[in-house]
């Protein structure tokens, strides 16, 4: 829809779906894709430089970044309900609603 609407758009993601090549073919320099994993961001082994990078690509191109949309979210833990502790519930949430760690 932003880019339909003739927005410039950067976006970060762990893997590049046939979708986004095929975004890019239509809007070719309007879109920006950068393959990272969004989900470090909010884990233990949190890497901020991802993030950084991705946001001086998307100055670097389009010159600057008037909004950012951070959708967060997590998988884990993948076990038996009755095997997850409060912690992991509670970090999962964090991530999924609020796109925050618990730490």
């Amino acid at each position: 829809m932003l880019l339909s609407d003739g927005h410039k758009v950067t976006s970060l993601a762990r893997s590049r779906p046939a979708e986004v090549e095929t975004l890019e073919a239509i809007y070719g320099t309007d879109l920006l894709a950068i393959e990272g994993d969004l989900v470090m961001l909010c884990s233990a082994r949190a890497d901020p430089a991802t993030t950084t990078s991705a946001i001086r690509a998307a100055i670097s191109t389009f010159g600057r970044v008037d909004a950012l949309v951070f959708n967060a979210a997590t998988l884990s833990p993948l076990k038996r309900l009755a095997d997850v502790t409060l912690e992991e519930i509670l970090t999962t949430f964090n991530v999924d609603v609020f796109s925050r760690s618990s730490r």
